[in-house]
């Protein structure tokens, strides 16, 4: 919240000011080794079929020499249906009653998250991490992704 307090103080809270800028001044102020830059290109809920659909980009770079170190996009969908025990045209239709309510409730910071943690999951861990410079050899996925996440 500081960092945000400060940004707007600086009228620079606007992350698209920074996607092709220099962001020396995040590791000047802050000491930042990299910026990571998320970019929702769509986003869409379902509440009969229970999902929450994220179009995302994400670009991490350089605070030093400005240099993309990671790209990768992904539509990732979140899965909020509940399925009902029950047998029968009652279950079903408590099952869809129940996955429209869950699916409406469900926060998009949250669905956000579990879309960034699927995506962000092989990027290699920094030097508090305990596979920090063991990861190296792990493959990496690939460049589009598309899943469902629970």
């Amino acid at each position: 919240m500081m960092t945000m307090e400060m940004f707007q103080s600086e009228s620079a809270y606007d992350a698209e000011m920074f996607i092709e800028a220099d962001l020396s001044q995040f590791r000047n102020v802050l000491g930042a080794d990299a910026a990571m830059f998320t970019i929702i290109k769509s986003w869409s809920r379902n509440k009969v079929l229970g999902t929450l659909t994220a179009g995302v980009e994400y670009i991490l770079r350089s605070t030093k020499t400005g240099e993309t170190l990671y790209k990768r996009e992904g539509l990732i969908s979140v899965d909020t249906s509940i399925r009902s025990s029950s047998s029968g045209g009652f279950g079903a239709l408590a099952s869809l009653v129940a996955t429209a309510i869950n699916t409406a409730a469900t926060d998009k910071v949250v669905a956000g998250r579990k879309c960034t943690v699927f995506v962000l999951s092989d990027l290699p861990e920094g030097r508090y991490g305990v596979n920090y410079d063991k990861d190296q050899g792990f493959p990496a996925g690939k460049s589009y992704v598309k899943a469902t996440v629970k």
